[in-house]
Formats: structure tokens, sequence, C-alpha cells
């Protein structure tokens, strides 16, 4: 069981690095990235720059959704895009407090 617990910890911390490491390659797009925790699984929040929703970025985010999904069986969950918006009305999504931010300042 130990055993267990210590790949899913290692595939987890390679799923943080890898979003991070994607995040930063696509920072003209991307603001903010959050990682929530929820009962249906992971959530990971990608904000983009600007208030209004990036139709053109929508694909992009599929296939990273896709691609996480198949690199990293252990750690399920979504890849949602969000408009930059203010932290306190990021609660309706998620809570800030309790979720990692893993790309943007």
């Amino acid at each position: 069981m130990a055993h267990d617990v210590l790949r899913w910890k290692q595939e987890f911390d390679g799923f943080l690095k890898y979003i991070h490491d994607w995040c930063a390659e696509q920072t003209e797009r991307v603001a903010y990235a959050y990682l929530s925790f929820s009962s249906d699984g992971l959530k990971l929040f990608l904000l983009t720059h600007g208030v209004d929703y990036r139709f053109d970025f929508d694909d992009v985010v599929s296939d990273f959704d896709i691609e996480l999904d198949k690199k990293f069986p252990k750690c399920p969950g979504e890849v949602m895009q969000l408009p930059e918006t203010p932290v306190e009305s990021l609660t309706s999504f998620f809570d800030p407090a309790k979720a990692f931010q893993l790309h943007g300042e």
C-alpha cells in the first residue's frame, strides 16, 4: 500500500510540474492556473488574460486536458478555461484559499 502511495505522489509531483511548465509556455494566453480538489476529482482552472472568454484557445485547452489524462492516469480531473477575474469572484468555481496556484503572480 505504501508503494502505491509513493507511486501516486511521484506521479502527482510530475503532474504539477508538467502543468507549471505548460503554463509557462502559454504566458501570452494564461495569466493564472489554479488546481483545486473536489469530490469529482482534480479541477485545473486556467485564467486567460482579459475579461473575455478566449474561444480561440478552446482546442488548445481540450488537447491539454486529454494530454494530462494520458500522461497522468493516477491524477484524474478536468481542465477549465476562465477569463481573468478578481480572486473574490472565483469562489463560485473553487475556493482560492484551498487551491494550489501553479502559475501567475
